[in-house]
């Protein structure tokens, strides 16, 4: 698709959206919402043709018209006027975790423009025991959270409740973790908890998707994932000094030749808790017991 063809594009991919096949339908609407993220001229018309798909009364349709909902609101803020007097149907009607997480983000992202957006959520709240889905318990927490800082007074007594389960809950980590970050960031300052997640800044259109970035960039970023090269969306060289880069010392150990006797495996003369200035990470317990 190039700027001169959108249309024929969309037009084309719209045939399939209805398709018996739940696979090329996803796709195809999947499809839809790339083009309009890379060529917003056709915003206006898609986002009219996906909420009259997530009207339809096929469950794949509206699921997966609801997460790209998610990502154009992410790109075009500007739109949500156009699509929160529909979350609420959304909400009721979408069973997949995908689609009901991405509605959850929607309400928490743009809950001050949502009258009655704390009493939509609090069922899922108080049912959140019974809820099977990680994301979707990641997802209401977290749009919980920004709720409060927008409609605190609405929000507390059901955020403290959500705390309670989620605390006492051991079967996700995953979930534990995060409410246990919130909670601890709220007791600690409330003013800093709103920077971390964000509760009461306007929502910004992104500038780009990951998936645009060039295929080198990408390659090198996943090659030192877990690190802060996923943060900064760059690879370590370039915010790195090479006075900081590890570079291991070659052991003679493991038949690769160095002499070990005079080598540590940081690069440095003799062993760690040498005596002869090594680091002791035991304290020096372990030397007075031996």
């Amino acid at each position: 698709a190039n700027e001169s063809n959108v249309g024929e594009v969309l037009a084309e991919l719209s045939e399939y959206v209805s398709d018996v096949d739940a696979d090329m339908a996803r796709h195809a609407i999947r499809a839809v919402a790339q083009v309009v993220v890379r060529y917003p001229a056709g915003a206006e018309r898609v986002v009219e043709c996906l909420l009259e798909l997530a009207e339809l009364d096929v469950d794949y349709v509206r699921s997966e018209t609801v997460v790209v909902m998610r990502d154009l609101l992410r790109k075009y803020p500007s739109i949500a006027a156009d699509v929160l007097p529909h979350l609420e149907a959304c909400l009721k009607r979408v069973d997949e975790p995908d689609a009901k997480a991405s509605v959850i983000w929607m309400f928490g992202e743009f809950g001050h423009l949502i009258e009655n957006a704390p009493y939509l959520l609090e069922p899922l709240v108080d049912s959140v025991v019974s809820e099977p889905s990680v994301p979707v318990r990641l997802a209401l927490l977290t749009a919980t959270m920004k709720l409060f800082f927008k409609r605190a007074p609405e929000v507390q007594g059901m955020l403290g409740r959500l705390f309670k389960v989620c605390l006492e809950d051991s079967s996700s980590a995953a979930v534990h973790d995060r409410a246990l970050l919130y909670f601890r960031l709220l007791r600690r300052n409330v003013d800093d908890a709103c920077a971390v997640v964000g509760g009461v800044a306007e929502a910004k259109g992104i500038t780009s998707f990951l998936e645009e970035l060039n295929n080198e960039v990408k390659e090198r970023i996943y090659a030192e994932f877990n690190t802060l090269s996923c943060v900064y969306g760059e690879s370590s060289e370039s915010f790195v000094d090479d006075d900081y880069k590890f570079k291991p010392a070659v052991q003679d150990a493991f038949g690769l030749g160095g002499d070990e006797s005079k080598t540590n495996g940081w690069g440095e003369s003799g062993g760690a808790g040498a005596g002869d200035g090594g680091v002791d990470l035991l304290g020096g317990a372990a030397a007075a017991a031996a």
